[in-house]
């Protein structure tokens, strides 16, 4: 029998604590980096393609963002969650604590070109793999119009992913909403190719 304990070091920011409820009708939705890059990378493992690396390299040895963090605590950023799940299941996380409606929307320039070679590759949506993803590990958070202007300069990789609206009885609307998210506790699904 193998048994494992965990625990983590660390520091908190003195006078702010983001929380995943501090999302509000108006703010924008935003993300540190590129997301499905993770997803790709497990699943060239499972083909045992060895043409993206990168990707691969993106599931295998994923990074904590602890400098965009850091931006974002300059900023007053309130509302932020990191995203292990997929963009969709964390966003979907936010607008629960939140009681907010949040419509996500990826521009295709703001998907990695990695990512778009190998869904092009394998006949895949690249906009799926962002939205639906999961162990990305990028920083997704809400906040202003103005506030988000002001980080990108310190910040360049931002970029937006969705808004936050009052909540109309959905938490989420997409333009992909027949994609699932990863689901703890839940049987493994599969979309995109993957289980």
């Amino acid at each position: 029998m193998l048994s494992l304990d965990l625990f983590a070091i660390g520091e908190g920011s003195a006078g702010l604590f983001p929380l995943r409820s501090a999302a509000k009708p108006g703010d924008g939705l935003f993300c540190t980096g590129p997301l499905g890059l993770a997803r790709a990378g497990l699943d060239l493992l499972k083909k045992k393609d060895t043409d993206f690396q990168r990707l691969v390299n993106s599931f295998k040895f994923p990074k904590a963002r602890f400098d965009a963090a850091k931006v974002l605590v300059n900023h007053g950023v309130r509302c932020v969650i990191d995203i292990s799940d997929g963009l969709k299941g964390d966003a979907s996380h936010l607008a629960e604590a939140s009681n907010v409606t949040i419509e996500l929307s990826i521009d295709r320039k703001d998907i990695d070109p990695d990512l778009t070679a190998f869904c092009g590759k394998y006949r895949l949506h690249p906009e799926d793999m962002a939205i639906a993803g999961g162990e990305d590990y990028e920083l997704l958070f809400s906040c202003s119009q103005d506030v988000y202007e002001k980080l990108k300069k310190d910040f360049p990789d931002a970029y937006p992913v969705g808004q936050c609206l009052p909540f109309n009885g959905k938490h989420i609307l997409s333009p992909h909403s027949e994609l699932s998210s990863f689901q703890h506790g839940s049987k493994p699904i599969s979309f995109c190719g993957f289980q």
